[in-house]
C-alpha cells in the first residue's frame, strides 16, 4: 500500500519530488519557502508591493478598522501582522499550539512540528479573530486589538475554511 499524506478529501499520494515544487510569484519561479504576499490595486490591477513572508503564506483576512492584514503561515507556525498602510510586517504571532500526531493529516507528513494553521477569520463585530489549526484539530480565538488569546476550541478533523454568521444557532 502506498503512503498518503492525510486520509481527508484533500489527501495525496507522498512523493519526495514534491520538496522541489516551485511557485510562480510576480514573473518568476521562487521555493515555496521564498513566498509572499502581494498587493494590488483592485480597480487597475496593478502591483502596489511584495511583502516577504518566509513560511508559506497560505490565507489572509482584512481588518480595515485596525489597518491590518492578517496572514497565515504554516511552515513557519504562525501568524503575520501586517500594517495595510505601510505594508510592512508589525509582528508576528508565533503559535504555541501542539500538533495532534495521533492523527495522520494532510501536511502533518510534511510540518510534523507545526499546527499548521490555516484558515483565519475576523469576527463580524471585529472584536474576535479565529485561527483553524488542521495538524490540532483546534480553532484558536483571539482578541483583535491585543491578540491575546481567549479560547481554543476543539474541531473535527483538520479545520480549515471558516466563514461568520450573526445568527444565534445556540439551542
Amino acid at each position: 500500500m502506498e503512503k498518503t499524506a492525510g486520509d481527508s478529501a484533500q489527501g495525496y499520494l507522498d512523493d519526495p519530488r514534491n520538496e522541489k515544487v516551485l511557485v510562480y510569484v510576480n514573473g518568476e519561479f521562487v521555493p515555496r519557502h521564498e513566498a509572499r504576499v502581494s498587493v494590488f490595486d483592485s480597480g487597475k490591477l496593478d502591483k502596489l508591493a511584495d511583502i516577504p513572508l518566509p513560511g508559506f503564506p497560505i490565507r489572509a483576512e482584512a481588518d480595515d478598522p485596525r489597518g491590518r492584514v492578517y496572514v497565515t503561515i504554516p511552515q513557519a507556525d504562525a501568524l503575520a501582522v501586517i500594517d495595510r498602510d505601510s505594508r510592512v510586517e508589525l509582528t508576528r504571532l508565533q503559535f504555541d499550539v501542539p500538533p495532534d500526531r495521533s492523527r495522520r493529516t494532510l501536511f502533518g507528513d510534511m510540518l510534523p512540528d507545526s499546527s499548521i494553521p490555516i484558515g483565519v477569520l475576523l469576527s463580524g463585530d471585529g472584536e474576535s479573530l479565529f485561527v483553524a489549526h488542521s495538524n490540532s484539530h483546534v480553532i484558536t480565538v483571539y482578541d483583535a486589538q491585543s491578540l491575546e488569546r481567549r479560547a481554543t476550541i476543539p474541531t473535527g478533523l483538520e479545520p480549515d475554511g471558516m466563514g461568520w454568521s450573526p445568527l444565534d444557532v445556540a439551542p
